[in-house]
């Protein structure tokens, strides 16, 4: 199932980069960076030399590490590319409209429209900033642009099917949406002085110090692609405010275009990449996600969003002899990146290691004559070998409870008495439901100081192996 999905999700991946922004979008992806790799002139070692940087490649850091990125990528990649097909396409005049306001007819865009709504209203269910990005550009069109009839009826028909399952889905997944971002400190880091707001900067910014990092971390972190994007932005403000003036004074064109004087592939710029420089810049200062470089499933949307428009406005005009190496110095740090990540070149192993089969094997052992219901405490590890074995526990790992909304405080307090046989670990088993302690390598290493008062009588066990130890029922 692992290989099969994660297959399933490369492919449609792959495809929904190619549809969304073509070849130039892909290698943006796949070698995403700035100018940390070229250390690799220095050294000539393969590693990710991003890794430990703030924008790190993305590739590895997201799209391996973030398993919902199998659904959510494509899906909200075929989205973008089918709004821009139906609402920035350039279709004839409908029959007898004037030239002036003419009205545009309907577009069939990529995929049918119960399609699009199934894909919008279900994306939350798989990742919640992947639905709050594409909810923004919905909204920012709907709101800064004023189309004809039929094309915001197609928005508010959209967003109305939508509502109700998102809002579902949404709901279970944040926990009777009590998981919270931190979008609640910004006013507060305001009211309260300088003082305050820098305090809430350095809490509370992205990586780096957010818009007030230095220069130099925006180009060794994002290399020309901090120059390019700016640039793009700054352009497409320009186009859209010098479109909105002429058009008190103009009539629109016979092609029905929502900006006039603007092509179509300029408005569609405007259209996307306006609303994602703003998010960007949200994403610099205000945090989503208790760790800061979680704002980076945001931004990932921002970049992917410019990338096909920096391609069309900067990079393809050029001529050949400009454009590739161009592209090689766009691309050729994240490339080494990649490769570096990927392949572990000093000792031969390659790709990322998801559970050692010798401890999961220890674990399957371990645990086969024990039902299947029964929950058990065990170090609230990220890919901990019982999960893999489809086994209840008291608490799993802590960054995922946090985003559910549950209130995880009090179950770990409890877990570490249990874990660490405190007094009380009897009544802190009852309190978690506790049926059994499992004891393998994690554990040993996260409580090295534990009493272990329910395995008194008990074989000791040897380090790396695993062991279950039934525990009494609490007072």
């Amino acid at each position: 199932a692992l290989v099969w999905v994660g297959l399933a999700g490369a492919a449609a991946s792959a495809l929904a980069l190619y549809r969304w922004g073509g070849s130039f979008t892909v290698a943006g992806f796949l070698f995403s960076g700035g100018w940390w790799g070229y250390e690799f002139l220095k050294t000539g070692d393969f590693v990710d030399y991003q890794g430990t940087q703030a924008w790190k490649n993305l590739a590895l850091a997201i799209f391996v590490t973030q398993r919902p990125f199998l659904f959510a990528l494509p899906a909200g990649l075929l989205l973008m590319a089918h709004w821009r097909e139906k609402l920035f396409s350039e279709p004839p005049p409908a029959a007898g409209a004037s030239a002036a306001f003419p009205e545009r007819p309907p577009v069939r865009g990529l995929i049918p429209f119960w399609a699009e709504v199934l894909l919008y209203a279900v994306l939350p269910m798989f990742h919640v900033f992947a639905f709050l990005f594409l909810s923004v550009l919905l909204g920012w069109w709907f709101v800064c642009y004023y189309p004809r009839p039929m094309v915001r009826r197609h928005l508010l028909a959209l967003v109305g099917l939508a509502f109700l399952p998102a809002t579902a889905a949404v709901w279970l997944m944040t926990g009777h949406f009590h998981a919270g971002g931190q979008m609640m400190h910004v006013n507060r880091g305001w009211m309260q002085g300088d003082a305050a707001w820098v305090a809430f900067r350095e809490r509370h910014a992205w990586i780096g110090g957010g818009l007030l990092a230095p220069p130099l971390f925006w180009l060794l972190n994002f290399g020309l692609f901090a120059l390019l994007a700016p640039l793009l932005w700054a352009r497409c403000a320009w186009d859209a405010v010098r479109a909105g003036y002429a058009s008190r004074f103009r009539p629109r064109p016979a092609g029905g275009l929502w900006l006039p004087q603007l092509g179509r592939a300029a408005e569609s710029a405007v259209a996307f990449v306006l609303p994602a420089g703003i998010v960007f810049v949200v994403a610099c200062v205000v945090m989503f996600a208790p760790w800061e470089w979680d704002n980076t499933k945001l931004m990932i949307w921002c970049y992917l969003a410019a990338l096909p428009f920096i391609w069309q406005t900067w990079v393809r005009p050029l001529l050949a002899p400009l454009r590739w190496p161009l592209c090689v110095v766009l691309f050729f740090s994240g490339a080494v990146s990649l490769f570096g990540g990927m392949g572990r070149w000093s000792d031969e192993k390659l790709g990322y290691t998801l559970i050692d089969r010798a401890e999961l094997d220890g674990a399957r052992a371990a645990t086969r004559a024990i039902p299947a219901g029964a929950r058990f405490a065990c170090a609230p590890d990220y890919n901990h070998p019982l999960v893999y074995c489809g086994r209840p526990l008291a608490v799993g790992y802590l960054g995922h409870l946090h985003s559910q909304g549950i209130d995880y405080a009090p179950l770990v307090d409890d877990l570490d008495t249990l874990m660490l046989g405190q007094p009380g670990w009897e009544e802190a088993a009852a309190r978690l439901g506790v049926s059994y302690v499992y004891w393998g390598p994690r554990e040993q290493v996260k409580y090295p100081a534990s009493t272990r008062p329910w395995a008194k009588g008990q074989p000791e066990v040897p380090d790396g192996a695993a062991a279950i130890y039934p525990v009494p029922a609490g007072k």
